[in-house]
């Protein structure tokens, strides 16, 4: 598995869905389904090589766990979720 590029749905949350192409949500994520992601942690472009390679080996080692993480990008900034899902009911 690899990390998942995140967007944001067109209430600000973060997303893994498909990106709307018209109307009026237009270039805005569809809501997720299913769960939601939960922040974990994150560096600006400023932050030395050795950090940023140290974030990419933790979140490779939580999918190696099972964990669904995800990456989103903006402005010189990457934070990392992970996937949490939404409680089943059991009958």
């Amino acid at each position: 598995m690899t990390i998942k590029t995140l967007s944001r749905d067109k209430n600000g949350l973060i997303s893994s869905q498909k990106t709307i192409i018209t109307g009026e949500n237009c270039g805005w994520a569809q809501p997720e389904v299913n769960g939601e992601w939960i922040y974990l942690d994150g560096y600006d472009y400023e932050t030395l090589q050795v950090a940023q390679s140290v974030h990419r080996r933790w979140a490779q080692h939580l999918i190696s766990l099972g964990f669904i993480i995800g990456r989103f990008e903006s402005d010189g900034v990457t934070n990392f979720y992970y996937f949490k899902e939404n409680a089943k009911c059991m009958k």
